[in-house]
């Protein structure tokens, strides 16, 4: 377990700024409870899957419930906030603010080749900037993302997906608000971006009492 702890004005050069896990599983998910990862950095600015997630890099191979958290402030080339890696997460009332990716995609989060599952998070003011980056709450690619009771508002980003940009993947979404985001060519709220895969699969999106409100592109 790892509770009641602050990571602030750190930096990596690769990833996992405020901090990094890997190989992190047991018969229960391990707990990460009452944490804030605020004002963290990495530096790397190359497109491949091992750099980012500025505040929190999870993954490859974790099990993980992350709860009661607050991610802010956190820069990154992708995944401001946290990247979830080649795992299988749980995010519960999670606060994920003010996140800023530059020139790449999920200023929030980034979730890779992961299941996630979020509950009554809220994804707020996130920015992806710069070289036609996507997602500024969530970028996922080639993963599954379930939403329950879930806030985008206010986050922006430079390409597609103001609120959610994926491509592979699937969203199942529910009791859930769009609200206020904005991408600078499609989808506001959220957008799904055919695969670069010869091989890949076309993204599903599945809503159920979503309210998408007053988002623009």
């Amino acid at each position: 377990r790892l509770e009641m702890s602050n990571f602030e004005q750190n930096t990596a050069g690769l990833s996992g700024g405020g901090a990094y896990f890997e190989n992190v599983s047991t018969t229960s998910p391990f707990l990460f409870k009452n944490l804030t990862f605020q004002n963290n950095i990495t530096l790397d600015t190359a497109d491949d899957e091992s750099g980012g997630g500025a505040g929190l890099f999870i993954g490859p191979e974790c099990q993980l419930l992350v709860s009661d958290c607050l991610l802010t402030e956190n820069t990154a080339h992708r995944g401001g906030g946290l990247i979830i890696k080649d795992s299988e997460v749980e995010l519960r009332e999670l606060s994920i603010d003010a996140n800023s990716s530059i020139g790449g995609n999920g200023a929030g989060a980034f979730v890779l080749n992961s299941t996630a599952n979020v509950v009554n998070c809220t994804f707020t003011s996130n920015e992806a900037s710069t070289n036609l980056a996507s997602g500024g709450g969530m970028y996922a690619y080639s993963s599954g993302v379930t939403l329950l009771m879930c806030n985008f508002q206010q986050n922006t980003s430079d390409a597609y997906g103001g609120g959610i940009a994926m491509s592979d993947s699937t969203l199942d979404a529910s009791l859930s608000t769009f609200s206020d985001n904005h991408s600078a060519f499609s989808g506001g709220a959220f957008a799904t971006i055919p695969s670069q895969d010869p091989l890949g699969e076309n993204s599903s999106v599945w809503l159920l009492d979503v309210d998408i409100t007053g988002n623009t592109a």
